[in-house]
């Protein structure tokens, strides 16, 4: 938690559970093969915590998803991953709290149970 110490040790606990069902998922504009995620936990400013996600790592004979980082960010930054193409899914059940994009939906070929598979 040194690295970002928005994200408290409190909120980071949460993740795991959190992984389970995102809010939003989005492809990384800077690594091609991670994902940004974000779920409802608040940082210790109130930034909405994220994490970076790299698929299909293979770890002691076997293939993971591994969490690369955590962190939080200002909702200016998912506005802009919206508006450049980058959000991947939506859970629509869920109202996001960083506005609600007008075309959000799961990208061509893709579904939650994908992602994580």
């Amino acid at each position: 938690m040194k690295e970002h110490p928005v994200v408290s040790l409190g909120a980071a606990k949460q993740i795991p559970r959190a992984m389970d069902d995102p809010i939003m998922i989005f492809d990384s504009a800077t690594q091609p093969e991670r994902l940004v995620v974000m779920f409802g936990l608040k940082g210790e400013n109130g930034q909405t915590v994220m994490v970076l996600v790299e698929l299909d790592v293979h770890k002691d004979r076997t293939f993971v998803n591994l969490v690369t980082s955590v962190y939080g960010n200002k909702p200016a930054w998912f506005l802009d991953q919206i508006t450049n193409g980058k959000l991947r899914y939506q859970d629509k059940k869920q109202k996001p709290r960083v506005g609600e994009p007008t075309q959000a939906a799961i990208a061509p070929g893709c579904s939650k149970q994908r992602l994580w598979s």
